[in-house]
């Protein structure tokens, strides 16, 4: 009785640590979830996104880390979860390998445009939660315009594109699915990369939380998007060489620019006094600031690494 007593305190307080840092957690469900695609359904296998689960789940690590000792939960409930965390991605990917049973790819997308609202819904209730309604306003409000922009441009400019989805943003050629997906990695990387920030004495400054977000999102992107361009959820220029495991460079220079570009709007804001009038203006010049931002430093990345006349820089001249 004793035994099964301690039990269910063990996983009650697992379901607990998993509510309350639910940002963390589903980053590492769905990156398990994304390396049994590589394995299980693609043609061929691939293995390798099982090591690159490594980078996920370091970040995953790092903020365990780095939590100060009063607020880190016990080694029996990081252990219940980290052992849990397979059973838990298996649960929700379970139903899309079903679904899919050879469909190439379609059955995954079509799952992906149900679930990636559904991850946005939770991670917003945390947020509001957690930050109330200017945290939930910043993320996934202003976040998805940013998103918006940023996805439509690339498509637009004709570094991919995404056919075959059911549901698109109004008027643009973005599948909604990946502009939530925007929020669905921001939020999460600021959550966890305050949290180290903090504990490295550098909550208070821009660049190093900046670079720390992106260091996370960067992360997450370089796990999932060689599976999501193997299946093709989107296509890239065929003038794109394979930079990393199929996927271009300007992929993860634009994440990068991206990333950086907006967690340094972000930490500005956040860590100066406004006056309520300050912060409305701020929360209104933050995306156009953002975005400006992103490109320049993106065309800067593109054409020291590619070359000025390499194929980035020419598809952008050319549209």
């Amino acid at each position: 009785m004793l035994q099964r007593s301690r039990r269910m305190h063990a996983l009650t307080a697992a379901l607990r640590e998993a509510r309350d840092r639910f940002p963390v957690w589903l980053n590492v469900w769905l990156a398990i979830g994304h390396a049994y695609t590589a394995y299980w359904l693609l043609e061929p296998a691939r293995p390798t996104a099982f090591a690159t689960l490594a980078l996920p789940l370091s970040w995953a690590a790092a903020y365990y880390a780095t939590l100060p000792r009063e607020d880190r939960p016990s080694g029996a409930t990081l252990a219940a979860l980290a052992l849990g965390a397979p059973v838990v991605a298996l649960l929700w990917w379970l139903p899309a390998c079903l679904a899919d049973a050879g469909g190439g790819g379609d059955a995954l997308r079509a799952s992906f445009e149900i679930l990636a609202p559904i991850w946005g819904l939770a991670l917003a209730w945390h947020c509001l939660r957690h930050r109330g309604r200017a945290g939930l306003l910043t993320f996934f409000g202003l976040g998805f315009a940013y998103g918006l922009v940023l996805e439509t441009s690339g498509i637009s400019l004709g570094y991919f594109s995404e056919s075959g989805y059911a549901v698109y943003v109004p008027f643009t050629p973005t599948p909604l699915s990946s502009v939530v997906g925007w929020c669905t990695i921001f939020y999460p990387s600021v959550y966890v990369a305050e949290s180290i920030a903090a504990r490295l004495a550098a909550g208070r400054r821009v660049v190093v939380p900046a670079l720390l977000v992106t260091g996370v999102a960067l992360g997450t992107d370089l796990h999932f998007d060689p599976v999501a361009t193997a299946l093709e959820m989107w296509t890239w220029h065929e003038t794109l060489a394979p930079a990393w495991l199929g996927v271009p460079l300007v992929n993860f220079t634009s994440w990068f620019s991206a990333l950086f570009a907006v967690s340094l709007v972000y930490f500005s804001v956040t860590t100066r006094e406004w006056t309520p009038r300050g912060r409305r203006a701020a929360a209104l010049l933050s995306v156009p600031v953002a975005l400006a931002l992103s490109a320049a430093l993106n065309l800067l990345l593109i054409g020291l690494l590619e070359g000025f006349d390499g194929p980035s820089w020419r598809i952008f001249l050319a549209a």
